[in-house]
This record gives structure tokens, C-alpha cells and sequence, in this order.
């Protein structure tokens, strides 16, 4: 068999198990016709990972293939370390190769890798060349905590090298933080220069001012969205906004603006939101208006009951407590079960 063969069979082996793609493992082991174009074809076999733990000087265009497969679902603790043996083992390591890995290096929360990462982009002059890079890693930083870090990497680079992105991920990163005055001023900054934020950048400002306290500067964002930017909501600002206004104890602004959202994008996460807050601040009244519209819209998940039952615990009505976990029981509601780290 020849690579166009091996090549042929990557689709009827993918997802079909590990004895059908370890047959053609070992066919293409055992044989002189392991070129690069079909190493690449293997890296998606089902079985693909212990190969590709056992193959050294692979070109570089394969650690991308492997990284978008296995970054379809949660990114594996050993992820981390695949993206170091790329930059060891591949014969030339492109930009695209650092790209692929960076996802991973902030969902893992890799601060190491991340410096690795770094080092190795600064010695090849991906940084310098690449917006795309330099994005990446100022995004990877803000995402392991070190916002210092961000922020100085951040600053070496040019006003005019500097795009949308780049800005968003600084803002984002002081969100992350509770930073949210820091958030406002770069935000002012980059409209200075020219710049108009879209819908992530603005979800990322309402973040800061979420966290950061900043009631009223959210808000103010909020009206300069629709009315100055003319930038649609989306789900995630409505539900960032009314988190805002949750945490502050605006319960009312919280409830009406909920009721404002349009009824083809509202759902019951941001009632669960606001039902939240109503538990936290020991709102009763509005905590039983919120539950009915919840159970309007699903009747399945046990948590609603539960916690509407402890708010009426926590204000000594325990008739309506008791009834709330008769519900739960009589629908069959689901229920998370609670575990212990003892």
C-alpha cells in the first residue's frame, strides 16, 4: 500500500476504534512508505495519540492537526506538554504551531508553558513579526493570572501595531482581575486612536465593571452600545449586565431589564441569574416571580427548587420551604449529587 492508499483510509479509521487504526499503524510502521503526507493523515486515526507520542522529527504542520483534533472537547492535563515536545521535536516550528497551542496553554492555566512559549517566539521573531502571536500571548498571560506580565508585554508594543484584538485582550485581562478602573482607562484609550469596540470587547468592559464595582460605568456602556455604537446584544451582555446589577443589590433594575430582553434570545439562565441574586440578597418577593417564570420554561432542574426552598428557609417560612422539595420530588426533577473532598 501506498501513501495515497494510507491516506484513503484516515476517514473509514477515524472514530471507528483503536484495533482499526492500530492495522494501519502497523502496516505503515513496518513498511518504507511512511512519507510526511502520511503521517500527517495518521495524526487522526483514533489511536493517533500513542503514535504521536512515539514519533519524533514530525514537520510542523502536524502538531496543528493534532491540537484542533483534540480541542474539540476539554483540553487533557498532558496537553501542556505535547506543546512543548512540538517545539523540541519539530524540524522548523511556524507561528502557527505557537497559534495552536496557546488555547490550551490558558485553558490549563500553564504560566510555565506560557513563559516557554514566550522565550521560544521571541528567539524565532514571531512576536515582533506576527499581531496574531503577540495577541495569543498577551491573551495566555492575562488567562494564568499574570496580568503583570500581560501588561508589560502589552506595553512594548507599538500604538500602531496594535489592533482590536489587542486591546480587548488587555481589557479582558484586567476583568479577570476586578480591575475595573484600569479596564475603563484603556478602553477610553482606544477609542482615542481610532478604534471602535465590538460586541467582545464591550462583554469584556462589562465584565470589569461587573467585578470592579462600577455600577454606574457599566451601565453607561451599556447605553452607548445601543445608542453611539449601534451594536446588537447578544445573550452574554444581558447576562453580564444583570449580574452587575445582582451583585450591587439593584434587584428591581435587574428584574426589569430581564423582562426588556427580546423573547427570541432570552433564556433561563439569566432568570437562574437573577434568581441567584435574589437568594443572595434575601429578596423573597421577587425570588417567587422569578421561579415562576423559571419553571415556566423548565421544570427539569432540582437546583431552582433547592434554591428556592432555602430562601424561603432563610426568612423562617418553612411551610414554603418544605413544599418547594415536594415539588422537586413530585416532577423528578434532576438532581446534581453533591460530593465531598474530605
Amino acid at each position: 500500500m501506498n501513501q495515497i492508499g494510507l491516506r484513503a483510509l484516515q476517514p473509514i479509521c477515524h472514530g471507528k476504534g483503536q484495533e482499526e487504526a492500530r492495522t494501519v499503524t502497523i502496516h505503515v510502521n513496518s513498511g518504507s512508505h511512511c512519507k510526511r503526507l502520511a503521517a500527517k493523515a495518521k495524526v487522526d486515526f483514533a489511536c493517533g495519540l500513542a503514535w504521536f507520542r512515539g514519533t519524533h522529527n514530525l514537520p510542523c504542520q502536524v502538531w496543528p492537526a493534532e491540537r484542533r483534533r483534540l480541542g474539540l472537547g476539554p483540553v487533557p492535563s498532558w496537553f501542556g506538554a505535547t506543546g512543548r515536545n512540538a517545539l523540541r521535536d519539530c524540524v522548523e516550528s511556524t507561528e502557527i504551531t505557537l497559534l495552536a497551542v496557546f488555547p490550551a496553554v490558558s485553558v490549563l492555566r500553564a504560566l510555565k508553558i506560557c513563559q516557554s512559549l514566550h522565550t521560544y517566539g521571541e528567539k524565532r521573531g514571531f512576536n515582533a513579526s506576527d499581531i496574531r502571536v503577540t495577541n495569543s500571548l498577551l491573551d495566555s498571560y492575562a488567562k494564568c493570572g499574570c496580568i503583570e506580565s500581560a501588561l508589560r508585554l502589552y506595553e512594548e508594543v507599538s500604538v500602531e501595531r496594535k489592533n482590536l484584538v489587542s486591546w480587548t485582550s488587555i481589557i479582558s485581562g484586567f476583568a479577570m482581575r476586578a480591575m475595573g478602573k484600569e479596564a475603563i482607562e484603556y478602553f477610553n484609550s482606544m477609542e482615542q486612536v481610532g478604534l471602535k469596540p465590538n460586541q467582545v470587547t464591550l462583554l469584556s468592559i462589562f465584565n470589569a465593571c461587573s467585578h470592579g464595582g462600577l455600577i454606574d460605568e457599566g451601565l453607561n456602556f451599556f447605553r452607548k452600545m445601543v445608542d453611539e455604537y449601534e451594536i446588537a446584544l447578544d445573550i452574554k451582555h444581558y447576562g453580564c449586565l444583570l449580574d452587575m446589577l445582582g451583585r450591587a443589590g439593584r434587584l428591581e433594575e435587574a428584574e426589569n431589564m430581564a423582562l426588556e430582553i427580546p423573547s427570541n434570545i432570552v433564556n433561563v439562565v439569566i432568570w437562574r441569574t437573577l434568581l441567584g441574586a435574589c437568594s443572595f440578597h434575601g429578596n423573597v418577593e421577587m425570588g417567587e416571580r422569578v421561579t415562576k417564570k423559571i419553571l415556566e420554561m423548565e421544570r427539569g432542574y432540582g437546583g431552582d427548587y433547592v434554591l428556592m426552598s432555602n430562601i424561603f428557609a432563610g426568612v423562617g417560612r418553612c411551610s414554603d420551604a418544605e413544599r418547594m422539595r415536594s415539588l422537586l420530588d413530585e416532577r423528578n426533577a434532576f438532581k446534581l449529587p453533591g460530593h465531598s473532598l474530605v
